[in-house]
């Protein structure tokens, strides 16, 4: 049984050599770094004073690093390198939390009254996204099922994601700008 020398820091040799060679700006301490790096948006929308355009920036900008969290899980994955897999696995399902919280705090409140059917749609997603990705977390390995899995929910994901940027967000930031003019 291999040991990890750090946190999050895989032990296995030839997936830091596959790290090395796949991603070389990476630093072989965690996939959580890159993660971040990725995430130039990472607070904006959380502070005071975050424009609705901003806070669209920035959750379609957590679609694209979502997506690519998943495609580097599964492509790891595949290739049987599974502690680095896991490590891009948390990262993604972090992150995606993070992305769902971000909608239901800042965009559920803006349209959930007047849309309500959109609303339990917007829940009702997040609740099999999240139910998915718990199942996956759990029965984490190399299998054929487990690779076809990680496809569909990035199949899932995209679509989500599609509707999300090309209904909700613009009729959120809409919805914000009739609310900011009505209260001026």
């Amino acid at each position: 049984m291999s040991s990890k020398k750090a946190y999050g820091e895989p032990s296995c040799q030839s997936c830091l050599s596959l790290r090395a060679q796949k991603r070389p700006k990476e630093t072989t301490s965690s996939a959580r770094i890159e993660a971040e790096a990725l995430n130039g948006f990472a607070h904006v929308g959380e502070e005071e004073g975050a424009t609705m355009t901003e806070l669209r920036q920035k959750l379609i900008h957590d679609h694209q690093q979502i997506e690519r969290l998943l495609e580097r899980t599964r492509s790891y994955l595949q290739n049987g390198h599974t502690e680095v897999a896991l490590e891009f696995f948390e990262s993604f399902q972090a992150e995606l939390a993070h992305h769902e919280v971000m909608e239901e705090r800042h965009l559920l409140p803006l349209f959930g009254s007047q849309l309500p059917d959109l609303a339990e749609r917007l829940h009702h997603d997040h609740d099999w996204l999240n139910n998915e990705v718990s199942e996956l977390r759990r029965s984490f390995s190399n299998t054929p099922e487990n690779l076809t899995r990680l496809r569909a929910l990035g199949e899932a994901l995209r679509q989500h994601a599609r509707e999300e940027e090309d209904r909700l967000y613009e009729f959120a930031e809409h919805l914000a700008r009739e609310r900011q003019q009505l209260e001026s």
